[in-house]
């Protein structure tokens, strides 16, 4: 199941995603095992935007490479393939493709914010959190891509309710395209925001049947958003595949080494203060001996 979610505090909002770069404006894509160098989007997999196993393996790799797993890097490989594999049936290219969905929605959104959620609750911090599982179903977007990043702010600007002008051209929708659950998660959306800044909790009263419940540490509920018909309150969001990127995937890498930058001859990069005020008393000094020998010259000449 694609989902995405949310979790919201006084002082904090963030938010956790999982269709995140396999979207048509990404910039990483791959046709036929080579790397198109001619535009920076993945029009190369279109229509279907299918990935064989052999990508997703090499992006696997190209994750090791790109975050600087130097101590262990074939066991980090090993460890997220393990992880990111469907193994009821592994070569099936579906499921490949909704694991390298998942690989990098669990890296970039659902950790950190699962981390940053689980540390304001040991701080006494109020948090409310959910999970989208629905879409802007006036975009017609097709089955794997229904759950994109950043989907929430059509709802969050009043989209459905809107003039078309107030978008631009490539997301301007006519308003007969807006479905009555597309309007009903905008109204939820504003009221549920709007609530939560003013008074601390996005639903002091039900918002069209709808209520958040708090999180808690060790009971982190969360309100799974489906419809504005038939959601419901779950608890502990996706915690195992969580708990990889947080704990055990450090004990896999073993210790982190810091890395240095290279040591330069900084008198020949005269770009920052320090280089600037070295050239500044050189230029001084060598003045003043100028001045010296010529005061020097000056005298032996008046003595004569």
């Amino acid at each position: 199941m694609s989902t995405k979610g949310r979790s919201t505090s006084r002082n904090s909002r963030y938010k956790i995603d999982d269709a995140a770069r396999l979207n048509v404006n990404d910039s990483n894509k791959v046709h036929s095992g080579e790397r198109d160098k001619s535009a920076n989007n993945n029009q190369s997999l279109a229509p279907k935007y299918e990935i064989s196993e052999q990508w997703f393996n090499r992006k696997v790799a190209e994750f090791v490479l790109r975050y600087n797993y130097t101590l262990n890097p074939r066991g980090v490989y090993e460890a997220v393939r393990y992880m990111y594999t469907y193994h009821p049936e592994p070569h099936n290219i579906s499921a490949i493709r909704d694991q390298y969905i998942h690989f990098l929605s669990d890296f970039l959104y659902r950790a950190p914010t699962d981390k940053m959620v689980k540390l304001l609750l040991e701080q006494n911090v109020p948090v409310y959190m959910y999970v989208l599982n629905t879409t802007v179903e006036a975009f017609r977007w097709p089955e794997w891509r229904l759950y994109s990043h950043d989907t929430e702010h059509f709802f969050l600007t009043g989209a459905p309710f809107m003039d078309q002008e107030f978008f631009p051209v490539k997301h301007r929708i006519d308003r007969q395209a807006w479905t009555p659950n597309d309007r009903n998660m905008s109204h939820f959306f504003m009221k549920a925001y709007s609530d939560f800044a003013r008074f601390g909790n996005p639903t002091r009263s039900r918002i069209l049947g709808l209520h958040f419940e708090m999180a808690k540490a060790g009971q982190l509920r969360y309100l799974n958003l489906n419809t504005t018909y038939n959601s419901s309150v779950q608890l502990n969001y996706r915690q195992t595949e969580l708990a990889f990127w947080t704990v055990y995937l450090p004990t896999v890498i073993g210790r982190f080494v810091p890395t240095y930058p290279p040591i330069t001859e900084y008198w020949w990069e005269p770009k920052q203060p320090l280089q600037i005020a070295f050239w500044s008393v050189s230029s001084a000094c060598l003045l003043l001996i100028v001045l010296l020998v010529v005061c020097c010259m000056l005298w032996r000449n008046a003595k004569r």
